[in-house]
């Protein structure tokens, strides 16, 4: 059909923007690098694989950073989310963790505060926009040799897509 001269002089309005919320658990690993690399010289990086309930339906999440050494703040992570239909929702975030893992407690949870970015993704989230806070709690199990250590997290934000 044709477009008519006042369809085509109209902005186009942007998605909407709706609540975004999450309560995920999951567990923390770190996987080794082969060489430092200009964006991370640590040995490893940090990974987290959880799972939850958000506004979104039933989610799945994969994020990675680079840990830092001696400071709290993880400088920039990535992340994604995927629904159940396999859609991906992608953000780049940044937290604080207290206290510091080396000084973490064994059983005792480190406190992780922190903001995300909605940065695009996949079908329906190929456009997404929008932010979150983050908190997490990370529970040391005594030895940094330990896979798995226990997370969880909830996000509350807004999304537009």
């Amino acid at each position: 059909s044709a477009v008519t001269a006042q369809e085509e002089a109209e902005p186009m309005a942007p998605p909407p923007s709706e609540p975004f919320a999450a309560v995920l658990s999951g567990s923390v690993s770190f996987e080794p690098l082969a060489a430092p690399t200009e964006e991370c010289q640590a040995p490893v990086m940090t990974i987290t694989d959880a799972a939850g309930s958000s506004t979104l339906g039933e989610i799945t999440l994969h994020t990675e950073h680079c840990p830092t050494t001696g400071l709290p703040t993880v400088p920039l992570g990535v992340q994604t989310m995927t629904t159940a239909d396999g859609d991906e929702l992608s953000s780049v975030y940044f937290v604080d963790c207290l206290p510091l893992m080396a000084s973490a407690p064994e059983g005792e949870p480190m406190t992780c505060q922190g903001r995300l970015e909605f940065t695009g993704g996949t079908g329906r989230f190929a456009e997404a926009t929008g932010s979150a806070t983050e908190i997490a709690f990370i529970w040391f199990p005594g030895s940094l040799e330990i896979q798995g250590w226990p997370w969880i997290g909830k996000f509350e934000g807004s999304i537009s897509y």
